[in-house]
């Protein structure tokens, strides 16, 4: 076998890996948005969930994390915008007292 066709080969692997993790993904994010909301019906009204959206496999990976960020900031600020609306509280340095962090930030 030629050094080429022993790279297809690796690229073909782990393309199909690739497709498996991300279907994996999408049945994970199908599970967690039905938790949500069974999360809601049972008492949960003031449960918010970012917008979700499906990542293009040829965008960068630059442009992927920009992204997310952006959604973090505005679904945290989303948060304590609600809470001092709760709370009646002006005070902006207050924070909620528990942030799940939905996207979590992997640096190398």
């Amino acid at each position: 076998q030629s050094p080429q066709e022993n790279i297809l080969n690796r690229m073909r692997t782990i393309e199909k890996r690739v497709e498996v993790m991300s279907s994996q993904q999408d049945q994970m994010c199908v599970y967690l948005d039905h938790l949500m909301e069974g999360l809601k019906i049972i008492g949960g009204e003031r449960i918010k969930m970012p917008e979700r959206r499906r990542l293009d496999p040829e965008e960068s990976f630059d442009e992927i994390s920009s992204s997310v960020e952006q959604t973090k900031r505005q679904y945290l600020g989303d948060i304590l915008s609600e809470r001092r609306r709760s709370h009646g509280s002006s005070n902006a340095d207050e924070q909620p007292s528990t942030i799940f962090n939905f996207f979590p930030t992997y640096r190398n």
